[in-house]
């Protein structure tokens, strides 16, 4: 049975400092057609990823705000596949909820006013200089319904709010850019909830490889059959307890493509992920 990529964007497919991701469209197009699904596991928001998903060829299932939501497609899936887990319907997806509604979070984090900088509070202008994307992506981005991403003025701030965001109830996950203040979920719930619907849907257990760079990433990585670390241009490398990690030497995209090319040098990893065509090649 094909497998299932899981895939971080910012810092993993998408480079760091300006959002390329040409150099990896061959290497999509050959696991599209050797089966295997992308799933985009990002902290980005629906808006954004729908974006995406279209810049990349890609229809597959995938999660939005760090696993606080999962789509997928009304086309691929029936209510019966979803089990027990509790869904809305939209006009082109079943829609699974795993986080925290954003207005909880504004109300404890109204608690550090002055103390913090957020994506959706801070003006439009100074959210373009955090995140260097243009205005129409910067609006997308701010278009939050589950986590807010923020800039902590102090490392005692930092440590304050984490603590007691834990008391709440809520979570503090640092991403590549900001750290995100969310619910009591992560992309690794979100990972484990698709792999049981798909397997549940096909009677087979679809073997799953996640790419990530950041700390927000651990929880997905160490949920997937296969972890790769894709290397940060930040100086820093996210550190697993995972037997078998891969580590990239190069940053994204180059660094997405040789992870998945090193995954699948393994004969015996090639063999129970990919459905490759007769006579044909897919890269690795």
């Amino acid at each position: 049975m094909p497998g299932i990529i899981f895939t971080d964007l910012d810092g993993t497919l998408l480079s760091h400092d300006d959002y390329r991701f040409e150099s990896a469209l061959p290497l999509i197009r050959e696991l599209k057609s050797a089966g295997v699904q992308i799933v985009l596991s990002t902290s980005k928001t629906l808006t954004e990823v729908l974006t995406w998903r279209t810049r990349l060829g890609l229809d597959d299932p995938f999660m939005v705000e760090n696993g606080s939501a999962l789509y997928l497609p009304l086309g691929d899936f029936a209510e019966t596949d979803l089990g027990d887990a509790p869904f809305t319907r939209t006009d082109a997806f079943f829609r699974v909820v795993l986080g925290t509604p954003i207005s909880r979070l504004e109300k404890f984090l109204a608690l550090y006013e002055g103390e913090v900088t957020t994506l959706t509070g801070c003006s439009l202008a100074e959210a373009i200089t955090l995140t260097g994307l243009t205005e129409p992506e910067a609006i997308a981005a701010r278009a939050r319904e589950f986590t807010l991403p923020l800039v902590v003025h102090s490392d005692a701030v930092r440590d304050k709010l984490t603590h007691n965001a834990g008391a709440a109830g809520l979570t503090c996950q640092q991403g590549g850019r900001f750290l995100h203040l969310q619910g009591a979920c992560d992309k690794g719930q979100a990972l484990r909830l698709l792999v049981r619907i798909m397997s549940a849907r096909t009677g087979l257990h679809h073997e799953s490889l996640a790419l990530g760079d950041s700390e927000n990433d651990r929880h997905m990585l160490e949920a997937a059959d296969i972890a790769v670390v894709v290397r940060s241009p930040r100086g820093h490398r996210l550190q697993l307890e995972k037997s078998g990690t891969l580590y990239t030497r190069e940053t994204a995209p180059a660094g997405w493509i040789e992870g998945i090319g090193t995954a699948l040098a393994n004969q015996s990893v090639r063999h129970r992920f990919l459905r490759e065509r007769a006579g044909g090649t897919t890269h690795g």
